[in-house]
C-alpha cells in the first residue's frame, strides 16, 4: 500500500542548482526544515541587487515553495483519507497506528506518518471538551493562534 503512496521529488527542474535539494538528505522528509530553509532564504535576498539577479532569486524561492506546498500537499492528502477511512477499525486493523509519542489525552488520536501530526478533534477521556464540536473549535483556534504568531515575522520563531 505504502509503495503506491511513494512522494516523487518536483525539485529537479535544474533551472536553480543553489536552491535544489539532494534526493538522498533528511530534509526532504522534515516538512518544517524545508519551510523554515525556504523562508530564512527569502530573508537573506538583498533587494537591492540586480534586478534580474533579485527575480530570478524569487522566482527559484517561489518555485521551491510551490514544490513543498505540493509535497505537503499530495502526502497529507493521502494518508490523511487512509487515516479517516480506518477511524473506526479495531487498532490492529488499522494500516497507520496512532502514535506512541502522544497521549490520548486532550484533542484525541493523533498519527505521525512522513513528519506529519494528524490530529482526530475529538472529545477526550480526561473530560476536557463536553464533546466534538467544542474539541474541533479548541483545534481551530489553536490554528487561528499559530497562523498569528507565523504572521508575526519574528525570524527565530519557527511556527
Amino acid at each position: 500500500l505504502f509503495q503506491d503512496l511513494a512522494r516523487f521529488d518536483h525539485f529537479s527542474d535544474g533551472s536553480d542548482d543553489d536552491l535544489q535539494y539532494d534526493v538522498g538528505t533528511d530534509e526532504l522528509n522534515d516538512w518544517n526544515l524545508r519551510f523554515q530553509n525556504t523562508l530564512d532564504r527569502f530573508r537573506e535576498i538583498d533587494a537591492f541587487q540586480e534586478i534580474d539577479e533579485y527575480q530570478d532569486k524569487i522566482k527559484a524561492l517561489n518555485r521551491r515553495l510551490i514544490n513543498l506546498a505540493m509535497d505537503f500537499y499530495w502526502n497529507a492528502r493521502n494518508y490523511g483519507k487512509i487515516i479517516i477511512s480506518e477511524h473506526f477499525l479495531p487498532l490492529e486493523d488499522k494500516t497507520i497506528k496512532p502514535a506512541d509519542d502522544f497521549s490520548e489525552g486532550a484533542g484525541g488520536q493523533k498519527y505521525v506518518i512522513h513528519n506529519i501530526i494528524f490530529k482526530f478533534a475529538t472529545a477526550d477521556r480526561a473530560g476536557l471538551y463536553r464533546d466534538d464540536a467544542h474539541a474541533a473549535k479548541v483545534t481551530a483556534h489553536e490554528l487561528k493562534g499559530l497562523t498569528c504568531y507565523f504572521n508575526c515575522n519574528v525570524r527565530e520563531l519557527c511556527v
